[in-house]
């Protein structure tokens, strides 16, 4: 007997510790609004519903509400954090429409976030329910002292706005480095920013600044290569300071804004043309403006070629040769590689008989059109044995042909034309 009671402590401990180990460290549900700013103005982008969970041994997390069908089942996707928990994540973006067809799919009210996970062999499930809201920060997150346009320093200082006194707010700051595509905030937006930390270097990451806090400076950035700072408000629960804390209802605003160096992301490309025609060459440079343009042809300068685009109309055989840009800021310049353009002659209009008709005079008119100013006119009867008409005469490239009084004619013509000149 006293070795079984000993067997059912050891099974209850064991129990216990698996319950302790396995215990969820945070619920999440909140609001997002992302901004991308690459002008000078942000512009809202995308709205998210999403929740997080952290912890160990979760299988499941998904979202219940009674106040619609459009819950969200968390995918298999995990984030690392300091805890080394392993993080299921769920959420819906809406990049097409604003807030309020958003709302209309995902309306306010409780929504109660369920997990499961296991305690060894044991499985065990848990739930919260919290309120969903869309109290978004009242001040966008922007940089007060610098725009996308500006050329970043190797220590650059990253001001903001302070947007709440409320304790319970706080601010996530983030500058990445590297050769950044636009397309990379889809990445961030759906599975955090740890999705791209293989792509690019994460220059500060500060995961909470009280709301107090407005400036980060950063002392280790190439000013040779792109980044992307993302700047974050977050109006937390009054009675939450920490990010992970339980039950956490927040909504918040991020701003992620592009500082590209100076490169080209088109270059002019080689052609050929007919001459005669619209030659257009083009490029397409991003950096810290100004931004300054000059075309070059065979290694001189073209005057007045300072655009983005070269345009060449007619285009003729002295335009033949190589094209190339350079385009220029404060910080340097950067040269495109050189696109041949070849002219070749341009293709005759093919010569063309149509638009016949007979007068009421017995008039058989048709038109000659073509390259010619002059065409011979020929008919026959049985397109074996051809007879000249005569020449016709056509200025402008194009005539109209009459031949008189061939109602009565017997057997019917044939008409061809040919260019004399």
């Amino acid at each position: 007997m006293a070795d079984y009671f000993r067997l059912l402590v050891g099974i209850f401990c064991l129990l216990a510790c698996y319950h302790s180990s396995a215990q969820v460290a945070s619920y999440r549900i909140q609001r997002q609004k992302w901004l991308s700013q690459i002008s000078t103005n942000p512009v809202p982008f995308a709205y998210r519903f999403g929740a997080l969970v952290a912890g160990q041994g979760l299988v499941t997390v998904e979202t219940r509400s009674s106040v619609t069908t459009n819950n969200l089942i968390g995918g298999s996707y995990q984030m690392s954090f300091g805890t080394n928990y392993p993080a299921y994540t769920v959420g819906e973006t809406n990049l097409s429409s604003g807030l309020s067809e958003f709302n209309r799919f995902y309306p306010l009210g409780s929504y109660t976030l369920y997990s499961s996970y296991m305690l060894g062999p044991v499985p065990r499930a848990s739930s919260v329910t919290v309120a969903l809201t869309n109290d978004f920060p009242q001040i966008e997150p922007v940089f007060t002292n610098l725009n996308p346009l500006t050329e970043l320093q190797a220590t650059q200082t990253f001001s903001w706005p302070v947007f709440s006194t409320n304790p319970a707010c706080f601010a996530h700051f983030v500058v990445l480095e590297g050769n950044i595509d636009t397309n990379i905030l889809s990445d961030i937006i759906n599975n955090g920013i740890q999705s791209v930390t293989n792509q690019l270097a994460v220059l500060a990451w500060d995961l909470q600044l009280s709301p107090a806090e407005n400036q980060v400076t950063v002392t280790n950035l190439n000013p040779q290569l792109d980044h992307l700072a993302i700047l974050q408000f977050y109006n937390a629960n009054p009675t939450i300071n920490d990010p992970l804390g339980l039950s956490e209802v927040s909504s918040f605003s991020a701003n992620a804004t592009f500082f590209f160096a100076l490169r080209l992301l088109g270059e002019p490309t080689s052609q050929t043309v007919e001459e005669g025609s619209l030659t257009t060459l083009s490029t397409l440079a991003v950096g810290a403006r100004p931004l300054r343009y000059q075309w070059y042809f065979n290694d001189a300068p073209l005057p007045g070629a300072t655009n983005t685009l070269l345009v060449l109309q007619p285009t003729t055989r002295a335009h033949q040769g190589a094209y190339w840009v350079v385009v220029g800021n404060d910080s340097g310049s950067v040269t495109s590689t050189p696109a041949m353009l070849t002219v070749t002659n341009a293709s005759p209009a093919p010569l063309q008989l149509g638009e016949e008709h007979v007068l009421a005079s017995g008039t058989f008119l048709f038109l000659v059109s073509g390259e010619g100013t002059s065409y011979e006119i020929e008919y026959s009867t049985n397109l074996v044995h051809w007879s000249s008409l005569g020449l016709l005469g056509a200025p402008l490239g194009a005539a109209y042909y009459r031949d008189t009084n061939i109602v009565n004619r017997q057997p019917r013509r044939f008409y061809r034309a040919r260019w004399t000149q």
